[in-house]
């Protein structure tokens, strides 16, 4: 239970190898982290992919909200960079080169050429190309980078770092510090549990409602608890409902496919055994696989604002097709693979489980 302090604290997340499974977010455990030391706590935090007018959309709307927002990624230098222009035009501002981080680039490429005169040359393309690392929107203000001296930016609230953990988590602390310090520990949180035995969340639902209209700033959660993991816990909790299920293909829920609930198979789950046989050992067929999810993905993230009734012209006409490629795939290739193996664990998960998953 807590309640709300006066400011609220978001992050956004941005690169195509965090969606993509590529690398995996180190970012948002870090800013719930930071925040926690000095009692405040993260209100929300969104995941955008490296594109210029998903960014620019998502920050029109946060610099809106009147928030402290943290930034992470894209304010680099190359192509797939795009998080400062998208910030300038989010604000309808230009981007000039800060002369601080001028400053901060120019003495980190005389420090790099180590007393080369030509790499240290300011009218190289390649050194003229790293100054815009510090082009940032009219009005910002640098933020000290200390593991490489190339600094983010801070403008109306938002603070922008580096894609990198090692990098991003000191710059945060430090924004946290020099700026939000009379926020720190102005609200006590306080949280407890209660062990309801035999409760069943239909009845108590309405007593949580109301504690939460009486209580101002009281959030109150259930968890359901069960002793064991036996199929007859979850037709206990599902009751009468009937619906579409995602699960993560547990033994016991399948009874209750058998009484009008209808299985939809975990993708994320099809997908973690291709990439982890690809992380391993580099095989070009959990790649294969991985490039036909990640066309699905794509296209879910396209429609994802989108009606139901037009999500599913879009996967009818453009993922059905690429799913039963995968499919036939799949089939074809299944018999070159050793059983017992991770690869074969990986396709018969994926096969198996095939009607759910689509």
């Amino acid at each position: 239970m807590a309640r709300e302090e006066r400011r609220r604290f978001g992050l956004i997340v941005i690169g195509d190898e965090i969606l993509s499974g590529r690398r995996s977010d180190k970012h948002l455990s870090k800013m719930i982290e930071l925040l926690s030391e000095r009692g405040l706590h993260l209100s929300w935090a969104r995941y955008v992919a490296d594109d210029p007018n998903q960014i620019t959309q998502t920050l029109k709307e946060t610099f809106a909200s009147g928030d402290v927002v943290f930034s992470t990624g894209g304010i680099g230098a190359t192509p797939d960079d795009h998080t400062r222009q998208a910030a300038a035009r989010a604000l309808g501002v230009d981007l000039n080169l800060h002369p601080q981080a001028k400053a901060l680039i120019t003495a980190r490429i005389i420090a790099s050429a180590e007393g080369d005169p030509i790499k240290a040359d300011l009218n190289r393309p390649e050194n003229q190309h790293r100054f815009k690392m510090g082009e940032f929107p009219v009005g910002s203000e640098i933020i000290p980078n200390p593991y490489n001296q190339i600094p983010g930016f801070r403008i109306h609230e938002h603070h922008f770092f580096p894609g990198f953990p090692v990098m991003a988590a000191p710059m945060m602390a430090w924004c946290l510090d020099e700026h939000y310090r009379d926020l720190f520990h102005q609200t006590n949180w306080l949280e407890q549990s209660f062990i309801v035995p035999s409760g069943i969340e239909s009845t108590l639902t309405p007593l949580m409602e109301s504690v939460e209209s009486e209580f101002e700033g009281i959030k109150a959660v259930i968890y359901d608890f069960c002793e064991s993991r036996s199929g007859e816990h979850n037709r206990q909790f599902l009751e009468d409902w009937r619906g579409s299920l995602v699960t993560d293909d547990f033994a016991g829920y399948k009874a209750t496919f058998l009484n009008g609930v209808i299985e939809v198979g975990c993708m994320a789950h099809a997908r973690r055994k291709f990439f982890e046989l690809f992380e391993n050992n580099k095989s070009p067929m959990a790649q294969q696989a991985l490039q036909f999810i990640q066309q699905l993905y794509e296209i879910e993230r396209e429609v994802k604002n989108l009606s139901s009734e037009e999500r599913l012209v879009i996967r009818q006409t453009r993922s059905k097709p690429i799913a039963e490629l995968m499919h036939k795939w799949l089939l074809a290739h299944r018999p070159n693979i050793s059983d017992g193996s991770a690869g074969a664990k990986a396709m018969d998960y994926t096969l198996k489980r095939w009607d759910a998953l689509t």
